[in-house]
């Protein structure tokens, strides 16, 4: 057992494939639908127009891509990975594929489509009476992630896409059940198993050494990694929708980093920048544009520089899981990173047209569940749906082939009741959507069932 365990279910790679286990993970990953479907996913801004501003795809291929550079500098000048064989082809690529992934499991409209579904569920008392409805009360688009790439992937309809138990234990932030949450602690805040992958996660963590609780090394860099990029490219796209410009950015920082050292010297390079630019005789449009670009540039390298000497500093406590703290605010970079999400809460996230979006997802998905929670109910023991609607036999009709193997391991010797198992392909069918995909089907539903 070790934390950087190959292992998979269905065994080791060819020997002829010229890949290492974790690039294989990446590439089975890197080619699979969940990926393509964050095109169309909102990051902050909901059916954004312009092709400048950030999906959740980009912004997962950024916390990817930081996650591999950082993996790459803690490789190739530190001593904390020296135990590993051939590192550089283990823990970029692990990395990589984490921060690729950590967002698949996400429902359409971020954050909003996680609350829709949680307040649809405990709305609906009638569910509660359900062993382990806590799952869906609370639903998680961590946990949704898990299952993606463990089950509900044609790869292998048993093991999902079989990546190895070291990248999928690398992938847990919360590593606990929804029985095992804890507000008041940070790594059990919310949960990233469901009851229905329980018999694979506890073999994931068998392998890798952990106890429930306890997190793999390598996802406090990813975590951290996707804080960066909150923090910075949502304070970008602000600016290139006009939203806020970059002399806003500058001046809130400028009134309040309390003289912080790391905004000082991120200050002082844009605007040293900015001056030489004036001369150039740029346009006002170009002036803002270039400038936050060259802001986000120096950012990243202050935020990525803090979070490699913070893992370095701290990492004997994180191999022996006993590090509770989060990277990022750990670091010279907390206050840097605590000033831009402040910005962006105070000018972005309650922006009207982020609010008309989110309100209209948050409607959306509730509908959604609705419709296909009556078209799932029941259709264990009544398949052919002779008991069912016209609008709700064509509600069925909709769900994924793959999804819909599901209900037929009820067969198999599944603990779980038939109605979890109905409950969650109706989940699986809605937090599996696109943005534009679940605002057209609404609207045909709105059509049929009027």
């Amino acid at each position: 057992m070790n934390s950087f365990s190959k292992k998979r279910v269905k065994g080791a790679k060819s020997v002829t494939d010229h890949r290492s286990e974790f690039e294989i993970d990446l590439d089975r990953l890197l080619f699979s639908t969940p990926v393509r479907r964050l095109a169309d996913k909102t990051q902050v801004f909901p059916l954004e127009k312009n092709d400048s501003v950030r999906n959740r795809l980009t912004h997962s291929m950024e916390v990817s891509n930081l996650a591999r550079s950082i993996g790459n500098a803690l490789v190739g000048n530190s001593s904390v990975f020296s135990e590993i064989d051939f590192p550089m082809r283990t823990i970029p690529p692990i990395l990589a594929t984490v921060g690729l992934m950590h967002d698949i499991g996400n429902p359409p409209f971020g954050h909003q489509g996680e609350n829709a579904i949680r307040d649809w569920v405990n709305s609906n008392k009638v569910l509660h009476s359900i062993e382990h409805i806590d799952d869906f009360k609370n639903f998680e688009g961590n946990a949704q992630t898990f299952r993606l790439v463990t089950k509900l992937q044609l790869l292998d309809d048993h093991t999902g896409l079989d990546l190895t138990f070291c990248t999928l234990a690398a992938s847990v932030k919360y590593p606990v059940f929804s029985s095992g949450i804890d507000k008041t602690k940070p790594f059990r805040k919310k949960f990233n198993f469901f009851e229905s992958e329980r018999g694979r996660a506890e073999e994931v963590m068998k392998e890798v050494g952990q106890k429930l609780g306890e997190r793999h090394p390598l996802i406090f860099i990813v975590e951290a990694c996707d804080d960066i990029a909150y923090s910075v490219f949502d304070v970008e796209d602000g600016v290139k929708k006009g939203i806020i410009s970059y002399h806003d950015v500058i001046s809130y920082l400028s009134n309040k980093s309390n003289n912080d050292t790391v905004i000082n010297r991120l200050l002082d390079k844009c605007n040293s920048k900015y001056v030489k630019d004036l001369e150039e005789g740029l346009s006002p449009n170009e002036l803002n544009d270039v400038s936050m670009q060259r802001f986000r540039a120096y950012a990243i390298s202050e935020m990525v520089n803090s979070t490699v000497s913070e893992y370095e500093k701290s990492f004997s406590s994180i191999k022996n899981y006993r590090y509770f703290k989060d990277l990022l605010n750990e670091s010279e970079s907390a206050e840097l990173v605590k000033l831009l999400k402040e910005l962006a809460s105070l000018h972005l996230f309650c922006h009207k047209s982020v609010l008309e979006l989110e309100l209209t997802g948050y409607n959306v998905i509730k509908y959604l569940m609705n419709c296909f929670w009556q078209s799932v109910s029941g259709r264990i023991k009544d398949p052919k749906g002779f008991e069912k609607t016209p609008f709700q036999n064509y509600c069925y009709s909709l769900i994924s082939e793959n999804y819909k193997r599901q209900l037929s391991r009820r067969k198999e010797g599944s603990d779980l009741s038939d109605e979890y198992i109905e409950l969650q392909l109706a989940v699986d069918m809605v937090a599996g959507m696109t943005d534009s995909f679940a605002i057209d089907l609404y609207e045909q539903l709105k059509r049929y069932n009027a």
